[in-house]
């Protein structure tokens, strides 16, 4: 975690096993985690009909410099979000954000691109 975040009360940070020891959250400097909050490096993969859960996959999440989150965002495994973006209250993020945008919703969407 970089300088000046700061992390709200009851998030989460689930991170790599000892299967998994590479899998991490890095977060970049100047970032804003509102409550209850969730990054979950965790996933599987589908499986067959007797267990949809299948395989266990572990895979970082990457928050950039300056990432506003509000209250209840829930980033999954794999997700990198850009430098200067806000994710909207409530919001799941599954994909991607490209830099200096908003996003919300379930799943996120780019709701607008903003000015520096």
């Amino acid at each position: 975690m970089g300088d000046r975040c700061f992390v709200s009360r009851d998030c989460s940070f689930i991170t790599g096993t000892d299967a998994f020891p590479d899998c991490k959250i890095i977060i970049g400097q100047d970032v804003a985690i509102g409550m209850e909050t969730s990054f979950n490096c965790a996933t599987h993969e589908i499986g067959p009909t007797n267990r949809r859960a299948g395989e266990l996959k572990m895979a970082s999440i990457i928050v950039g410099d300056g990432v506003w989150l509000g209250t209840r965002v829930t980033v999954l495994a794999g997700v990198t979000i850009g430098t200067g973006c806000i994710i909207g209250a409530g919001s799941f993020v599954n994909k991607d954000c490209e830099p200096s945008c908003l996003y919300a919703g379930v799943p996120a969407r780019l709701i607008k691109r903003l000015d520096e």
